[in-house]
């Protein structure tokens, strides 16, 4: 799985990470049970912090790949 977080639903700015090898943060070999997983974003690339939230709307982008860097699909998760 892959992970980041954007400004806007589409066309938005990516807000995190910033200096991370990628525009996203990779997690290898996520369990998945009853289609719940747990993860550590900011665990792996660049963590997460107070800087990179406000007052303003984000958006978690998830890539789910079943296969290592292939066959990736993506949906945009609504800030709640």
């Amino acid at each position: 799985m892959r992970f980041a977080i954007y400004d806007a639903s589409s066309g938005g700015n990516l807000v995190w990470p910033t200096w991370a090898l990628h525009d996203y943060e990779k997690h290898d070999e996520v369990s998945v049970s009853n289609g719940l997983f747990n993860v550590l974003l900011g665990s792996q690339e660049q963590p997460l912090s107070a800087d990179h939230f406000d007052s303003s709307d984000r958006y978690l982008q998830i890539w789910v790949c079943q296969t290592a860097g292939a066959g990736c699909t993506s949906t945009v998760a609504p800030p709640r």
